[in-house]
């Protein structure tokens, strides 16, 4: 039921790193990664799911501003579905490279692995 509100909040926050960023470092010698290790409960609007004619995933039903959109949860656990990945600054476009994997819907991704990997080097590098 807090969903909305904490998705609010979490943007305040990625939105206080950039600007923080932009006062007191460059982007140059800052690296920004916004993501998350999983899906989880596989959000979808009204009415979808799977029916005898194949799946039909609808989008969320705005309300209107205060008003929870109309939604359906379909999984309780982790799911396999693609989430966002955001890189600024130095070395991000090593994740672009990465992102070798090809969704028909969304395009190219990276595996969530290649991004430990490339946190990792990127941390013990020499700045």
């Amino acid at each position: 039921g807090r969903m909305i509100e904490e998705e609010i909040e979490f943007n305040k926050a990625v939105r206080a790193v950039l600007e923080w960023g932009g006062k007191h470092s460059n982007w140059r010698q800052t690296l920004l990664v916004v993501t998350g290790d999983y899906e989880c409960g596989y959000l979808t609007g009204p009415g979808s799911g799977i029916s005898e004619k194949g799946p039909k995933w609808n989008p969320l039903v705005g309300r209107g501003v205060g008003q929870v959109p109309d939604l359906e949860w379909h999984s309780k656990k982790h799911t396999n579905s693609l989430i966002p990945f955001y890189a600024q600054g130095r070395d991000a476009e090593r994740f672009s490279r990465a992102a070798r994997n090809r969704d028909p819907i969304r395009g190219r991704y990276i595996d969530n692995a290649e991004v430990g990997k490339i946190l990792h080097i990127v941390l013990t590098s020499r700045w």
